[in-house]
């Protein structure tokens, strides 16, 4: 590719991608928080899970690969 393509690529990005980027704002989080969550953790712990999904039919298997969401 020749380096004018590769300018009018750049140019073209950069003016797409230019008032997505001023368009966007901080994302703000404070109290009240609303959260399905039962029991919140308290300041300054940790809450842990790994997770796993699998379904099996007929010898078949399949499923997602394990995780972990720490809070």
């Amino acid at each position: 590719m020749s380096a004018l393509k590769r300018r009018g690529w750049r140019a073209a990005l950069l003016a797409a991608a230019l008032p997505v980027a001023l368009a966007t704002s901080a994302a703000r989080a404070g109290p009240p928080f609303l959260t399905d969550d039962p029991e919140p953790v308290e300041l300054h712990h940790w809450e842990v899970y790994a997770f796993t999904q699998a379904t099996g039919t007929g010898g078949d298997v399949s499923g997602a690969q394990p995780g972990v969401e720490v809070n």
